[in-house]
């Protein structure tokens, strides 16, 4: 079993696998959000399903089209450098454990009566929010992070 940590990147156009998702509004993460049989390579899919942050009837994560999975854009490596059984005295990255970000794009909006349920889902789910000033879905941001 391998923990994940998961960021799920909100797009105004959602692209098919390998191809390039256009209008970033933001993005929401953990640490340890997924625990796995292995770290999934990029193309293979997670379902919404175990990435939702509510009762499954109440979900308002969207991939591209109608699939119940969400495909792996990329997924980031961060290892541990090790100096005789320990992490190496310079390593200053806290905690010291080996992680990998799985990342996942989904449908965002500008529409409040979405997108603000939807990010104050994953924020009372204990995910960060995170989302530039000049983002179309900042407004949306700033409502779901103060209820």
């Amino acid at each position: 079993m391998v923990t994940l940590d998961v960021r799920i990147e909100l797009y105004e156009q959602v692209a098919e696998p390998g191809a390039r998702s256009v209008g970033m509004y933001g993005a929401m993460s953990r640490e340890d959000a997924l625990e796995a049989l292995s770290v999934p390579a990029v193309g293979e899919s997670i379902a919404i399903s175990s990435l939702r942050a509510a009762p499954m009837a109440e979900t308002l994560l969207q991939g591209q089209g109608t699939s119940p999975f969400l495909p792996v854009r990329q997924v980031e490596h961060y290892p541990v450098p090790v100096r005789d059984g320990k992490p190496a005295a310079w390593y200053n990255i806290h905690p010291a454990a080996p992680s990998a970000t799985v990342v996942l794009h989904a449908l965002g909006t500008t529409d409040p009566a979405f997108g603000v349920p939807l990010l104050a889902q994953f924020a009372a789910d204990g995910w960060d929010l995170g989302f530039w000033s000049h983002s179309e879905m900042y407004p949306l941001y700033e409502v779901a992070r103060n209820p």
